[in-house]
């Protein structure tokens, strides 16, 4: 009986956590000033890959971020209900985009492209090796990745793919590209002038 007490008592101030982190984050105006942040895109959560297209989240206030997980308060309901990563396309949070993909990515650049350096998650058996657990998740970097909003295609973060991007769709970035014969810069810097040359259309 005591176990089952303890149990409700730690939901219930999980649930008051919740709802106060919902009220703090809504009154934090910088979360929605998009003067006061790095990416063009408005603060909130991005359902699909059409909102961040037309740069018009489906929630923007009553959420809070909880590790892989954003718990959301329905405005007409109260109810708070939980958004696994693969409920959403994505979200901005303090000035930062991040991507879903299979966890919360980070992103190093966002708009028409977005990219990143993935993260996967590995797990690992206990040292004595008695039985199948989880050990607590480490992240390790897997690959850079280019994304494109506009269709949704993703290619490796590669100068190859830098290369057919630029030439299908900004000659002069493309030409610059050409003449960087030492790679002075990397595929960061010109999906970044890509991006800031060609905005995300609605």
């Amino acid at each position: 009986m005591k176990t089952i007490f303890l149990f409700l008592a730690i939901i219930l101030s999980a649930t008051i956590s919740n709802a106060q982190s919902f009220a703090k984050i809504c009154s934090n105006p910088s979360l929605n000033d998009p003067s006061a942040m790095q990416t063009t895109l408005p603060s909130g959560i991005y359902l699909t890959r059409m909102e961040v297209k037309n740069q018009s989240p489906s929630v923007t206030c009553n959420y809070v971020r909880r590790g892989e997980s954003i718990w959301f308060s329905d405005p007409n309901t109260g109810e708070v209900k939980k958004l696994r990563s693969k409920d959403y396309f994505g979200y901005v949070e303090n000035s930062q985009f991040y991507l879903s993909d299979n966890i919360n990515q980070p992103t190093l650049e966002s708009g028409t492209y977005i990219y990143y350096a993935r993260k996967r998650v590995n797990f690992g058996y206990p040292a004595n090796h008695s039985g199948f657990q989880l050990l607590p998740h480490f992240y390790a970097y897997d690959k850079d990745l280019i994304l494109n909003v506009q269709n949704g295609k993703k290619v490796k973060g590669s100068r190859h793919q830098l290369k057919k991007i630029l030439k299908n769709y900004d000659l002069e970035l493309f030409a610059e590209f050409k003449n960087d014969k030492w790679y002075k810069k990397d595929v960061r810097t010109y999906i970044h002038k890509f991006n800031n040359r060609n905005p995300l259309e609605n």
